[in-house]
């Protein structure tokens, strides 16, 4: 007898090959295709006439590591069909914390915000993956290590070239989580301390990786007007060392960059004809999103938030901070791109609620705050907590990313607590570029768009036994309604869950149906090249 029995249903199987009638079968966390309309027994039916079965997606680039466990948190994932993700992204891990530093990078951070999980379980990753795994969660999870975290526990936030000493620190500590089971290292180079790393720095790094066939997962330096720049280095990078690079959240940022992305295609395209091997990740949509501290210069930044803070409490900073964004293009100037506060709208912060959803020259004008007091106001008022969206993306640079056959899906999305909204990817990526792409524009065949979810990403990433709906692979499995599948979640509902994903299987247990969690808690740790520890 089978545990599950899913029944007159498309198959899709995450390769791209033609959709077909078959069952699929689960049983001990494993799946069996069986003939459509096959007489076996199960202890569970389902029917998905009219709907269409899919392996389970994998999230590419997910936040989701820090709130891993929270309940809101697995029901971004699972609700859009996702059932694998990747956390440890743009350069911030929650691991490795050195024991000299560990309360000064855990606060740098944010983990601050978890106060139940023991530092002592985040110095190394062996210990980081072994306490994660006690943690229940209804989806599974595999992690980079954040180059960021890493700098911090080797240095502190400092910005300058590290020592010889504090280079061979930082390679150990990689060297450790590249043993046991990370997929490589993530950086963040247009935030502090990441954007200090010099190419030299990365090189080394990068060396690591290649020797343990790691894979460097960046946020580059500029992704607006030197983005040409930052995928030269990326390139230059992959081919020098030999590892495998990966471009995060790939778009084109900034009116006057519009159309890059052709030339971009270009790099990659003679990048790989130079046996370099390079993929990327992006999200559908044409608002970016971080935290708007990170607008400020990374150089103003050095020693933290809180140096920050200090620096544009005074009128010598502020005014400093000002000119900077207006005239400075020397960093990722998300003001530039922008070109005005009108087009940063407040997601999230901490005590400043009427701000969210508005933008902030709007929440100026409603207090009386010309646009950059405005901004320095929400920052000061927030102590640096505040998370917002930047109306910065060229829309059909987004389209050609997206239609590329190396480029994945990744959320770029995490949340903690319902109440504290956030950008809408987090709920409705995966369902909004299954409408937007596959029926109401028909840029790419359905078929395609679930392997750039499902294999593509599990044969990039090394991640065993998904990705594909074939016997013995492991039983995770996306039900959905091609036909009404589609994002909800809006700037002003952002923790709206999407339409059309009619039930989530994760190891052959059902986690969701019908728009809610069913409180199942399968999810496991992955690890590179082995199978999820449910099957060991």
């Amino acid at each position: 007898m089978y545990d599950v029995l899913i029944k007159n249903g498309m198959v899709i199987d995450g390769t791209g090959a033609a959709a077909k009638p078959l069952d699929v079968a689960c049983k001990d966390g494993r799946v069996y295709m069986l003939e459509p309309g096959s007489c076996f027994s199960a202890r569970e039916i389902i029917d998905a006439a009219g709907l269409w079965v899919s392996p389970g997606f994998i999230d590419t680039h997910s936040h989701g590591d820090f709130p891993y466990g929270v309940s809101c948190n697995s029901l971004a994932k699972v609700s859009q069909g996702i059932t694998t993700h990747l956390g440890g992204q743009c350069g911030l891990s929650a691991f490795p914390l050195c024991r000299e530093r560990i309360e000064e990078v855990a606060d740098a951070i944010g983990l601050s915000r978890y106060p139940e999980r023991p530092l002592c379980e985040h110095t190394t990753f062996a210990r980081y993956r072994d306490y994660m795994k006690t943690i229940s969660a209804a989806e599974h999870i595999g992690f980079f290590l954040g180059h960021e975290t890493l700098r911090q526990s080797a240095m502190g936030a400092v910005q300058r070239v590290p020592s010889q000493d504090e280079m061979n620190d930082m390679t150990e500590m990689l060297e450790e989580a590249l043993l046991n089971g990370a997929f490589g290292m993530s950086t963040g180079l247009a935030y502090p301390p990441g954007a200090y790393a010099e190419k030299e720095e990365l090189y080394q790094l990068c060396k690591v990786l290649k020797k343990h066939d790691g894979i460097y997962a960046t946020h580059m330096r500029d992704e607006g007007r030197h983005i040409i720049d930052s995928v030269k280095e990326v390139i230059w990078l992959g081919k020098e060392t030999g590892c495998r690079v990966h471009i995060c959240h790939l778009k084109v940022c900034g009116l006057k960059n519009f159309s890059l992305s052709q030339e971009i295609f270009e790099l990659l395209d003679q990048a790989e004809r130079d046996g370099v091997r390079i993929s990327a990740d992006a999200y559908p949509y044409t608002m970016s999103g971080t935290q708007l501290i990170f607008c400020l210069p990374p150089d103003l930044m050095e020693g933290g938030i809180d140096k920050a803070l200090e620096l544009i409490r005074t009128d010598k900073g502020r005014e400093t901070a000002r000119q900077r964004l207006l005239h400075d293009d020397s960093f990722d100037n998300i003001y530039q791109s922008c070109g005005s506060f009108e087009k940063m709208i407040v997601a999230a912060c901490a005590v400043t609620k009427d701000a969210v959803g508005k933008s902030v020259a709007q929440w100026g004008r409603n207090h009386g705050y010309e646009a950059f007091e405005a901004f320095f106001a929400l920052l000061l008022q927030n102590r640096g907590e505040v998370g917002a969206m930047f109306e910065e993306i060229g829309e059909e640079d987004m389209r050609r990313i997206l239609q590329d056959s190396r480029v994945m899906i990744g959320s770029d999305g995490a949340i903690d607590k319902l109440s504290d909204g956030g950008h809408p990817r987090t709920f409705g990526t995966f369902p909004r570029a299954i409408a937007l792409f596959t029926r109401d524009e028909k840029l790419v065949p359905l078929e395609e768009m679930i392997r750039h979810m499902t294999s593509l990403p599990a044969k990039t990433f090394q991640i065993e036994g998904k990705g594909i709906l074939a016997d013995g692979m492991d039983a995770d499995i996306t039900i959905f309604d091609p036909k009404e599948i589609r994002d909800q979640a809006t700037i002003l509902e952002p923790v709206k869950v999407s339409k059309g994903i009619d039930t989530v299987l994760a190891g052959g247990k059902i986690v969701f149906r019908h728009g809610a969690l069913t409180g199942e808690t399968p999810g496991t740790v992955i690890t590179k090249g082995k199978r999820s520890s449910q099957h060991e």
